[in-house]
């Protein structure tokens, strides 16, 4: 169980609004589970990264990214971020750490490349910058 402002994420794979969710059980009411489970809702398959937190760990957990998502938890297991997770072969921690935002979803360290901050990958998917990026090369030693 993860919960945000204004959903509650499950290692299940559920996505829950607060308003929905039973507080005695502290499961979503049966049948108001946002969408189903696993869903990719808010994300972007060709970047692999979504716009709401709670939708990039269900899309990260899902079966069909099994295969992926094992290539990189080993391919991140040397990254103290993903150390654990990895060792103890839990793909909801490492999930859950992969989809918060990083430098991967940053320009200029200080502002977002798109909506979709949120990568379930620690590793670059996307081969080409935003449309609306400008790209200007200095000099070394130059102002930025």
């Amino acid at each position: 169980l993860r919960r945000t402002k204004n959903l509650t994420l499950f290692w299940q794979g559920f996505v829950c609004t607060l308003e929905n969710l039973d507080w005695t059980s502290g499961c979503c009411k049966a049948g108001f589970s946002e969408e189903p489970p696993f869903s990719c809702k808010t994300c972007d398959t060709a970047t692999n990264c979504c716009d709401t937190y709670e939708y990039c760990v269900t899309c990260c957990l899902s079966p069909t990214n099994a295969v992926e998502l094992h290539s990189v938890m080993t391919a991140a297991s040397s990254m103290k971020t993903f150390q654990q997770s990895v060792k103890n072969n839990d793909s909801f921690e490492f999930c859950r750490a992969a989809c918060r935002t990083s430098s991967r979803s940053t320009v200029h360290g200080n502002a977002y490349s798109s909506a979709q901050k949120f990568c379930t990958t620690p590793v670059r998917v996307a081969k080409k910058l935003p449309a609306d990026t400008a790209v200007t090369a200095g000099k070394q030693g130059q102002s930025c």
